[in-house]
């Protein structure tokens, strides 16, 4: 084949496309309008029973959305005053927690500061004593002082960390319980 015949069977093939493209447009566009056609008359249909129901399913639809907003309102209503209970009793125990925290510091220091002047009064004895056999009398009893001072401190402290823990968890555990039965009630 030349050139000549290729090119005149291309342009041919070019006018069958775009005659097929044409037609299949117009009979695209024909379909189109007849479905568009279609639906306007049954949306018509559909407007006309809507138009004598108008005002019925409206109103049922509005009492229940109304009902379920004033729920959904009462629910969050409870569960936030329960959440602010709540972190009430957690800032009420913390609070008692940090006041208690200063009582065993507080408690802490005296027991230092005794323990640190039964220390130099020990060394200034020491510094006094002639014989060895006084010495070693001296040494004994300050050892039997320290170890009674160090029980007396250590059931001192086991007191008062036992009261302060049960002060501490009393308004947690009040507080928690009263909501966790607020919350049981509401569910």
């Amino acid at each position: 084949m030349t050139d000549k015949t290729t090119t005149t069977q291309t342009k041919q093939t070019a006018k069958d496309a775009t005659a097929t493209a044409a037609e299949t447009t117009k009979q695209a566009a024909e379909s189109t309008a007849q479905t568009a056609s279609e639906a306007s008359e049954t949306f018509k249909g559909a407007a006309d029973v809507f138009a004598t129901n108008a005002f019925d399913m409206p109103n049922v639809f509005r009492d229940f959305a109304e009902k379920g907003m004033t729920r959904a309102r009462a629910n969050y209503d409870t569960y936030k005053s329960l959440a602010e209970e709540a972190t009430d009793a957690v800032e009420d125990a913390l609070t008692t927690a940090n006041k208690n925290a200063g009582e065993i510091q507080r408690q802490a220091l005296i027991s230092a500061k005794t323990q640190m002047n039964a220390n130099f009064d020990f060394a200034e004895k020491m510094l006094k004593v002639k014989t060895f056999s006084e010495a070693l009398e001296l040494q004994s009893s300050f050892m039997r002082q320290q170890f009674d001072t160090m029980q007396s401190n250590i059931k001192e402290f086991q007191t008062l960390s036992s009261r302060l823990q049960q002060e501490t968890a009393k308004p947690f555990t009040q507080n928690l319980g009263k909501v966790m039965e607020q919350w049981r009630a509401s569910a």
